[in-house]
């Protein structure tokens, strides 16, 4: 009984004022162990010593889609022939065109982890989801017999190229005097929406400033999109989505919060709105 009573002091003594060496604790067999773990959590690490960090996964792209198909020509070594984004009429999702060689089936179930890692939950925008199809060369040609017999029609609003990386980068033309001009005139209807929306503001009228407001939004994505080489929406909720949502940049959420809740204040989104109004054509963006 004295010697369990000294063991149990000694251990007492180790693991709360670190006194001692637990070396010297002499427990029933099967229990050494224990003493060496228990030494390993209390004894301090020396000076500098850092535990080992998990390696850091890198950040995903900016432009997701365009990354996605950069990691999956990595991935399927070569066989990736095309990938396009492709934003179907009347729907809030894209779709990732993928044409390869042969075998899609193998080859799109290499490219499902790739997809939920770019594109699952909490890595991309909920309101507009993007899918995944893979298709063989053989299937994406009869497709486009079909399209030029009259056969099949399609149903994209637009369509945006994303491998190979030649096509993807290379500039878009540049914009017609025609063009301009109607982008002109967009911009032109969308600041005086806007002004009429920030003095009625400033005046207490919340719902008639709310009107002007919304009025204004659908110029301003119209010009947005002939900027981009995107067709131009035809209604408010058009405008919000894919292939133009990403290029009202900062603005996209409150837009979204201003369209879905009459009481959203107009203040924060006509100062997110403001540089649209004089924005100057851009290229698409490339990162």
């Amino acid at each position: 009984m004295l010697g369990t009573l000294s063991n149990k002091q000694a251990l007492a003594d180790g693991v709360l004022d670190r006194i001692g060496d637990f070396k010297t604790i002499k427990l029933q067999t099967g229990r050494q162990a224990f003493l060496a773990k228990l030494q390993q959590l209390v004894t301090q690490p020396p000076d500098g010593a850092k535990p080992a960090a998990r390696e850091a996964k890198p950040p995903l792209p900016a432009d997701r889609p365009r990354g996605f198909a950069a990691a999956a020509q990595q991935r399927i070594n070569g066989a990736l022939l095309r990938c396009e984004e492709r934003y179907p009429n009347d729907a809030s999702h894209s779709v990732l065109y993928v044409v390869v060689e042969r075998d899609a089936a193998q080859y799109r179930e290499q490219l499902a982890s790739l997809h939920e890692e770019y594109f699952g939950p909490g890595q991309w925008d909920p309101l507009s989801p993007v899918r995944l199809e893979v298709i063989d060369r053989a299937t994406d040609e009869a497709l486009q017999r079909l399209i030029d017999a009259g056969l099949l029609a399609k149903t994209t609003r637009a369509t945006r190229p994303l491998w190979p990386a030649d096509t993807a980068e290379a500039a878009p033309p540049p914009l017609s005097a025609a063009e301009l001009e109607k982008m002109a005139a967009h911009r032109q209807r969308a600041a005086r929406k806007l002004m009429m929306a920030r003095v009625l503001c400033e005046a207490g009228l919340v719902e008639e400033a709310r009107a002007a407001l919304l009025e204004g939004v659908l110029p301003l994505s119209r010009a947005l999109a002939l900027q981009h080489r995107f067709p131009e929406p035809a209604s408010l909720d058009d405008a919000l989505l894919p292939p133009l949502s990403p290029y009202w940049k900062g603005a996209l959420g409150l837009l979204r919060q201003f369209t879905a809740d009459a009481a959203h204040p107009c203040q924060p989104v006509l100062e997110a709105l403001a540089p649209f109004a004089g924005e100057a054509p851009a290229a698409l963006p490339t990162t």
